[in-house]
């Protein structure tokens, strides 16, 4: 019998976590198995604003010319200079066009947006272990690299601050912008190795495409260079010439984003706390912080993302005011973030004057890089923080915890380092397949959210009107009414944490309202106008209320001179309205006053002419007044309509 013969391990092999033919299968396979309970999910958050009522992307690809001609917050207000609420603008026609073209393949199903999602993820996770493998390999050889490319790419496909960039459909921008940005990157390499004119029109065409999807992939224009000068030796001249397809890309990309919104890096701030988080108390009012009141709120949030890369928990999608409160230089959070922040960016300078080109200075230059456009720093993004802003940055924290983890296979050996990957694996993998049902839908969201981001304004009123909503549902008048109660209650501290939040007054009247309590409701409304005296939701909201007090002054405590007063109150903005304008002819026909009863009367036929009862009121009005041939013709009219009439 023929001995066995034993195939040796390469170095290779033995150092990989596995086998290198296993890598890419067993990275798609995980980010595809983390994800899977997403595809299940409802429409959540901004996925209004770019997809269920952004009319240009309801068209369908139909609507693609006119999205790559707007702003992309056009299509959602449908108003020119409404688009531009926050500052810095917003032009990603690339996303919106992606999101048009699956409404006409397969309509309005989440299902499909959400597929998309996580195979775009999955995708980019994938090349994220070719880029990494292929940047570190002739620095660093095949087994080095393939170590670190492998851990770099399994940390960042679970990592859980990506679940709201995968679980919600409109951070699409978010993975396409990090997957261009990567191909272009890889690109760049190759063509740095093999220069052709092919390899180069790809890299700028990728680019191109990544800066259409987000401009946060305007970063990769000093990450690509800063790849080639950390992990090639090579000249300055080689590196300008490598990155030469993605300094005219980017020039294209201005000069189109330039033409259709304007640069819009900066110019007037919004003074509205939930578009600019960078206000102030000042009486009853909000004044904008100076430079000096701004800064340790700076400090503080690049300490938090530092924190979050690593330690990503508890998980919220809101950070708006004041979720982060106003902090000073006093505060130990903002000192012990002034002192990372301070002692990484001396860390990243003093490696470039040193030439040390070493993975924790590149990773320090890259984080900052990708997280810089997002920092509030040159204009405020309009909350303080998001988790979605990670999605780039994260990339140089699982670089960090990869080149960690060899460290422990050097000291310590295999069986250290990959118990140390799996405790941190499993850790973060078992807090993303938990994270990822809170975005399930709205409700769900914010229910959640609004546990941990107890002290944000905005939560606390997307809490409370997802409650009215969905009390509405609710088959259980008693349950209903617990929800419109708890709805009032989130609602209050909203206004609490932020007295000029027009939306939340608007919000607590119709929770009033549909309690039936309209002097409250009324009370409520008010005090939205007062903000905001052209408020067109609660104008028309208050008059509904004034009308629904009026018919209970009438029916229900028969007071006819007060249920006229607070009809008369909302004629103005309902002069359409048959249910006002039919109370309207009741109530005047019970003080006695008949010409007033038939003139509503009749303008509320004129709004619903084949109503059967108001031709039988119209019939008794004109019979009152002895006009017999018209209460004749409308009581013909009502019986035509409803024999019942009258009975």
């Amino acid at each position: 019998m023929a001995k066995k013969i034993r195939v040796r391990k390469t170095k290779e092999e033995s150092f990989a976590l596995m086998p290198s033919k296993w890598v890419i299968p067993m990275l798609a396979g995980l980010s595809l198995a983390l994800y899977l309970n997403t595809l299940g999910h409802d429409y959540a958050l901004d996925d209004a604003m770019v997809i269920t009522e952004n009319q240009l992307v309801q068209q369908g690809i139909a609507g693609i010319p006119e999205i790559f001609s707007h702003d992309s917050f056009f299509g959602f207000f449908n108003e020119e200079g409404k688009d531009q609420l926050v500052s810095g603008g917003r032009y990603r026609p690339l996303t919106l066009g992606l999101f048009a073209i699956e409404k006409s393949l397969f309509g309005s199903n989440p299902f499909w947006g959400h597929l998309f999602n996580l195979l775009w993820y999955t995708l980019t996770v994938v090349l994220l272990f070719l880029v990494v493998r292929r940047t570190l390999d002739p620095p660093m050889g095949k087994v080095k690299s393939l170590f670190l490319a492998t851990t770099t790419a399994l940390i960042f496909a679970i990592h859980p601050i990506h679940t709201e960039v995968v679980a919600n459909i409109k951070s699409r921008d978010e993975i396409m912008a990090l997957l261009l940005g990567l191909l272009a990157a890889i690109a760049v390499l190759n063509h740095l190795e093999k220069p052709k004119w092919k390899i180069a029109l790809l890299a700028g065409t990728a680019f191109l495409l990544a800066l259409l999807a987000k401009e946060i992939a305007v970063s990769f224009l000093a990450i690509i260079p800063l790849m080639i000068y950390f992990f090639r030796s090579t000249s300055f001249s080689v590196i300008l010439r490598s990155a030469s397809p993605l300094i005219l890309s980017f020039l294209l990309y201005l000069l189109l984003r330039i033409s259709i919104v304007g640069l819009n890096l900066g110019g007037e701030r919004p003074t509205e706390l939930m578009n600019n988080p960078f206000m102030i108390t000042e009486g009853t009012s909000y004044r904008l912080m100076t430079p000096s009141e701004k800064a340790p709120m700076l400090v503080y949030g690049l300490g938090k993302y530092l924190q979050m890369s690593f330690l990503p928990f508890p998980l919220t999608h809101d950070y708006y005011p004041r979720h982060i409160p106003v902090y000073t230089w006093q505060g130990p959070k903002v000192i012990a973030s002034l002192i990372l922040v301070l002692g990484l960016v001396a860390f990243a300078i003093y490696g470039l004057i040193r030439s040390n080109r070493s993975i924790p200075v590149f990773c320090t230059i890259f984080f900052f890089a990708s997280i810089f456009l997002v920092s509030n720093i040159l204009f405020p993004i309009g909350t303080n923080l998001g988790e979605r802003f990670l999605f780039m940055p994260s990339v140089a924290a699982c670089l960090i915890i990869a080149q960690a983890s060899y460290l422990l296979y050097k000291r310590f050996g295999k069986k250290v380092a990959v118990v140390a990957i799996l405790l941190v694996g499993l850790g973060y993998s078992l807090q993303t397949i938990a994270r990822n049902p809170a975005w399930t839908d709205n409700f769900t969201l914010f229910t959640t959210d609004v546990k941990t981001s107890a002290n944000s304004a905005k939560v606390r009123n997307a809490t409370g009107g997802e409650l009215i909503a969905r009390s509405h549902q609710e088959s259980d008048t008693t349950r209903a009414r617990e929800m419109l109660e708890e709805a009032i209650q989130h609602l209050t501290k909203a206004v609490e944490i932020h007295p000029r939040y027009k939306n939340a007054y608007l919000l607590l009247g119709n929770a009033h309202y549909y309690k039936k309590d309209y002097q409250e409701a009324i009370r409520r409304y008010d005090m939205a106008l007062a903000l905001d005296g052209n408020y067109k939701d609660a104008l028309q909201n208050r008059a509904v209320s004034w009308r629904d007090l009026g018919r209970r002054y009438g029916e229900e405590l028969g007071d006819i001179e007060q249920a006229i007063a607070n009809f008369e109150k909302a004629l103005p903005f309902l002069d359409d309205d048959y249910e006002l304008n039919r109370l309207l002819g009741v109530a005047y026909g019970n003080r006695g006053d008949v010409e007033q009863a038939i003139h509503y009367f009749n303008r509320a036929g004129e709004i619903r002419p084949d109503e059967a009862w108001i031709h039988y009121n119209l019939g008794i009005a004109y019979l009152t007044i002895g006009d017999t041939t018209k209460a004749n013709i409308h009581m013909t009219r009502a019986k035509e309509l409803n024999p019942e009439v009258g009975r």
